[in-house]
């Protein structure tokens, strides 16, 4: 419990500390926010982790003599999880050099290998960002809110992975801090900086916060990136807690079954 707790408050303050390191220097900043820059790494790197998570617990479950509609399930959130992992990163075409074949590069509004920026609207985004946000309010909050009831609890922890409600809370708390942080930026715009990504013609651009977009965003530049690779570290922390419980709960079973085995219920002695 105790260990449970600190590392609920601990995210907590990592996530609040994150939107705040757009009050860093700009060039600080901009270091940061980039794209492929180290916070678009770590939010890939998590994204990972937890695919790897889901994909043992998958293992775990296989060898245990799950449903199969239980192995479809978790083998789905794992591969999703790897994909957007890959999508974060453009499947590390800038970090090994590849260039975009020219039938993608007209048809992506960033000139990328990626699917995410397929006919992008004019923040370079499709139906993926609708699509990326439903998954991780599913599976971090509504299912968690959900397992809360014991009797559908274990109804959904034979078929789905099940974060922790802490988790969950942990989801809703990164949501909400964007109504301060906007405040606090409307109040001072000046004291933000941030970079948002951009490509016009091949050539990334940078807008920074009380320059140009100053009374005309919603808040400070680089916000949206920062939130979104808090997702992605919940995203991994609840996979993480997912392949645990799922370890447990096999151990727990194999255990019973080989006690059975050695003394099955109902046996009498001579």
């Amino acid at each position: 419990m105790v260990a449970r707790a600190s590392l609920f408050f601990g995210l907590a303050a990592v996530i609040l500390a994150s939107l705040l390191l757009l009050r860093l220097p700009a060039p600080t900043v901009d270091r940061l926010v980039v794209e492929d820059g180290p916070i678009e790494s770590f939010g890939a790197a998590f994204l990972f982790v937890g695919a790897v998570a889901l994909g043992l617990a998958l293992h775990c479950l296989r060898r245990a003599g799950g449903s199969w509609l239980a192995l479809l399930t978790y083998a789905g959130c794992a591969l999703f999880l790897f994909v957007a992992a890959g999508e974060e990163i453009s499947w590390g075409q800038r970090l090994f050099g590849i260039q975009t074949p020219a039938p993608i590069r007209e048809i992506n509004t960033q000139g990328e290998i990626n699917l995410h920026n397929l006919y992008g609207d004019e923040h370079g985004q499709n139906f993926s960002l609708i699509l990326f946000k439903a998954f991780w309010f599913g599976l971090g909050v509504v299912i968690p809110l959900l397992a809360g009831w014991r009797p559908l609890g274990r109804l959904l922890r034979r078929y789905l992975p099940v974060f922790p409600i802490w988790v969950a809370v942990l989801f809703v708390y990164q949501q909400l801090l964007w109504r301060p942080v906007e405040a606090m930026w409307r109040l001072d715009p000046g004291a933000w900086n941030g970079t948002y990504r951009g490509n016009i013609g091949g050539s990334q651009f940078r807008i920074q916060t009380p320059a140009e977009i100053a009374g005309r965003a919603q808040a400070p530049a680089g916000m949206d990136e920062l939130m979104e690779t808090n997702v992605e570290l919940l995203l991994m922390v609840g996979a993480l807690c997912t392949l645990w419980a799922v370890r447990r709960m096999t151990a727990a079973a194999a255990g019973r079954h080989d006690h059975e085995r050695l003394d099955p219920a109902g046996s009498t002695s001579d």
